[in-house]
Order: structure tokens, then sequence, then C-alpha cells
């Protein structure tokens, strides 16, 4: 394993922003409750640079939205 600065190489990251709206808050919505959204990228890190492997993952509503209603 090659070191470089302190992130180990290669190397597998995830990072990412969530909403989680717990089931017992009586202010949000009752069919919103006790669900979570997540979005994360995955970026492998390598001594010549960084690819980000999830870059054609929908993030945006549209994006998401489009992707659900295509036939599988």
């Amino acid at each position: 394993m090659v070191m470089l600065g302190f992130v180990p190489q290669p190397s597998l990251r995830a990072t990412g922003y969530g909403l989680y709206l717990p089931a017992d808050r009586s202010e949000v919505p009752e069919c919103y409750r006790n669900i979570g959204i997540r979005i994360e990228e995955d970026v492998l890190i390598v001594a010549e640079g960084n690819e980000v492997l999830s870059d054609r993952t929908p993030k945006t509503v549209a994006d998401i939205e489009s992707w659900m209603s295509d036939d599988i």
C-alpha cells in the first residue's frame, strides 16, 4: 500500500449527505416519518488522481424521477 498524504492509496471512500425523518416526530407529516434519503458519491483515490465511480447515478429530483419511470 502506497501512502500519499493521510489517505492510503488506493482507497475507496463514500461521501454524502442525508435527510432522516424519525418516526417519533409529530411535526413531520405521518406519511414521511421513519424514512431516510441519502445521496452518496463513491470515490476511488489513487496516486494518479481520483475517480468518481458514482458519477452516472441520478442525483437531482428530475433525474431520479426520469430514472424511476424508465422500464428496466
